[in-house]
């Protein structure tokens, strides 16, 4: 049987081993957490990246929005400019026709009253 000087010393020897062999883990743990937050850095870097470009791809779309709306609203001041001819149009047409009706009218009435005249000769 071993004294209890042997067990101690060999208790001790295991201790230093799993002492070491945790220090070894400690080390290991360590550099794995700085490899996270450096790759969790680059993700953030990368996100942002990704964040900036979606920010300028989203005023490039609003410079364009802001280029259609003023077209549209040129093509509405057309619009209201056609519809003002358009009223001009109509307006000049029911003119014209009531001028051709009084002057058809007059027509008919002139050619009745030179036939009523004509026969009446």
């Amino acid at each position: 049987m071993a004294t209890a000087e042997e067990r101690i010393s060999r208790l001790e020897g295991a201790y230093e081993q799993v002492d070491r062999r945790l220090e070894s883990l400690e080390i290991s743990v360590i550099s794995l957490r700085e490899e996270m937050n450096q790759r969790f850095d680059a993700v953030d870097r990368r996100f942002d990246a990704v964040d900036r470009r979606f920010d300028a791809v989203n005023q490039q779309l609003e410079t364009v929005n802001q280029r259609f709306d003023a077209v549209n609203q040129q093509f509405d001041t057309m619009n209201q400019r056609f519809d003002t001819l358009n009223q001009r149009f109509d307006t000049l047409s029911r003119q014209l026709w009531i001028a051709l009706a009084g002057a058809w009218f007059t027509l008919a009435a002139g050619i009745a009253t030179g036939l009523i005249l004509l026969m009446l000769r």
